[in-house]
């Protein structure tokens, strides 16, 4: 996992040192999505089921809350009754 995490943060972060161009935003998310991939895969296919384990989990968590509510909290007048 740890492998997987630092080659991810190297190569991305060499990738967006400058601005992403519109033409080279397709190959950036794709780079993105493969490296966050690979993190997940590592993480889900070969750590131990134990407390380091569930203290990843909860971040993925608590990061999708976050998104909900900020998601929600964007969306507050359309969902509020007329």
């Amino acid at each position: 996992v740890w492998e997987a995490t630092n080659e991810a943060w190297m190569s991305l972060r060499d990738m967006l040192a400058r601005p992403v161009r519109e033409g080279d935003l397709g190959q950036a998310l794709n780079a993105v999505r493969a490296q966050t991939t690979q993190v997940r895969g590592a993480m889900d296919g070969t750590m131990l089921r134990n407390e380091i384990y569930n203290f990843a989990r909860i971040g993925t968590f608590l990061e999708r809350a976050d998104n909900t509510a900020r998601i929600l909290d964007v969306k507050y007048h359309v969902l509020l009754p007329s």
